[in-house]
């Protein structure tokens, strides 16, 4: 379930981030401003946000898993066997290296920020 206090805290971030970029925008800062500056905001939290979502769904766990070995490999041949290997098998680094970081509070986050501008840049048109 999603945490109130995540979605509230990333949303907090999301306006100041919005704050600083009207900040240091040169001149006025119009509806435009607003839109394109919670746009670009939400494009990034979208991105993160899937990029958690596909990591938490375990899109990432062989191609990491295979890199370790490969690196134990290298560094230590001789604890090449997966009996004597310190990461073990793909089924144990799944089991003991599950992601756990959250996703929906970015996601919603991005749909809140994503909805803000479509609204400002439609809103400010007269």
């Amino acid at each position: 379930m999603v945490r109130l206090r995540s979605v509230l805290r990333d949303l907090a971030v999301a306006m100041l981030l919005l704050g600083v970029y009207c900040f240091y925008q040169k001149g006025p800062c119009t509806t435009r401003t607003l839109s394109d500056a919670s746009a670009i905001i939400g494009l990034v939290y979208l991105c993160i946000g899937l990029f958690r979502l596909t990591r938490h769904m375990g899109f990432f766990d062989s191609t990491i898993c295979g890199t370790r070995r490969l690196w134990e490999i290298i560094t230590a041949p001789q604890r090449a066997s997966t009996e004597q290997s310190k990461h073990g098998s793909f089924i144990a680094y799944k089991e003991q290296n599950a992601y756990a970081r959250p996703y929906t509070s970015m996601l919603l986050t991005a749909a809140f920020l994503l909805s803000f501008s479509l609204i400002t840049a439609l809103g400010g048109r007269h």
